[in-house]
This record gives structure tokens, sequence and C-alpha cells, in this order.
């Protein structure tokens, strides 16, 4: 479901900067690691990188016992409910020119300002599965950058950094299979009476 929440917000956003963007630079939204295996800088040159750089999981709305949901036969299947995740969602700009690298970085600014609630109703490419995606803008401190940088181990490069969420993942393996209660009796012989 990752895969398929961060497809979605990179197609959307090509589509925003291609009529933004010189001929083909839209197409230089790449969805890619910021270093290689070789510690090379993996963000093609005049290219906009989107990396996932940190993955949280919101435990404050989350289900803590197992979920039971009734098959097509009827009996009821006992599942793990779903680990609903945060994505922290870097975008570099790799450009020979500062000036473009910007001008490049402010459009993606545009894009999540003017649109950072999307929905299966109103964008049918979202993943059904994925009720609602909400992108928000994170900001950091020097030193927050800092670290950032330095745990990626790359020079600093123009940047924003937003924070996704939520992106369900849900493995439908079944715990196992707990017959529906179809009847209940109620005893009640002995609650009218007084001693």
């Amino acid at each position: 479901m990752i895969d398929r929440a961060l497809v979605f917000l990179r197609d959307e956003l090509k589509s925003h900067l291609s009529g933004r963007l010189t001929a083909g630079a839209a197409e230089s939204l790449v969805l890619t690691s910021v270093l290689d295996s070789d510690g090379r800088l993996a963000i093609p040159s005049d290219s906009i990188g989107m990396t996932v750089v940190h993955l949280e999981e919101e435990r404050i709305l989350r289900d803590q016992g197992p979920m039971y949901r009734r098959d097509e036969s009827g009996s009821l299947r006992k599942e793990n409910p779903e680990v609903r995740l945060m994505l922290d969602l870097l975008f570099c700009a790799n450009y020979r020119s500062y000036s473009e690298a910007w001008r490049s970085l402010s459009l993606v600014l545009s894009f999540f300002q003017s649109r950072n609630v999307f929905e299966p109703s109103t964008y049918p490419a979202l993943d059904a599965g994925i009720e609602k995606l909400v992108v928000e803008h994170r900001s950091l401190s020097f030193e927050e950058q800092n670290h950032l940088w330095s745990v990626l181990g790359a020079n600093l490069l123009p940047f924003a950094l937003y924070r996704t969420g939520v992106v369900p993942v849900r493995e439908e393996q079944v715990l196992g299979l707990v017959r529906p209660v179809e009847t209940i009796v109620v005893d009640a012989g002995d609650m009218g009476s007084t001693s």
C-alpha cells in the first residue's frame, strides 16, 4: 500500500508540474533514495527527488484487539487490525542552477498548499484501500536539519519535508474462524420470584 500511495502522489505532482515547467521538466520528478548503494547522489541532475525518510505508526487511533469480518460463507474471520503509517517525504531539488532548484521546489510547495487532502472520491487514481491521504508540511530546526542530512550522508540540497498520513497496511491473514452467535436463550424462570 505504501508503494501505491507514493506512486499516486508522484503522478499527481508530475501532472501539476507539467504545465508549469519547461517541456520534459515534469518528468524529472523521481521516486528515489537520496544516495545510491555506492554513496553517490541518486537524484539525477536537474530533477526533484522524492524520498521516504521516516515511517511512524499512528498508535492513537489503532485498534488493540483482533478484528472480526464476515466472509462469503457467513463465518466470522478473526484478523489482526491494520497498521496505519505516517510517512515523512523528503523532496530534494538537485539542479545546477540554485535559483532553478528553488523555483521547482516552490512548485512542489504550492501544489501541496493548494491540495493537501486526497480521497478516492475526488481522486479516482488513489487506491480505494486508502480512505484519506493528508499531506502536511513539516518544519525542521537547524539542529534537526543537520541531523537529517548527516544521517542521509549527503550535502544539503534545497528541500521540503512533508508528513503524509495515514497509509493503511493490512495482510488479510486469517487467525481463525469463529462461528457467529445465531440464537440467544434466556432462562427467565427465577427472575420474578421473591423469597
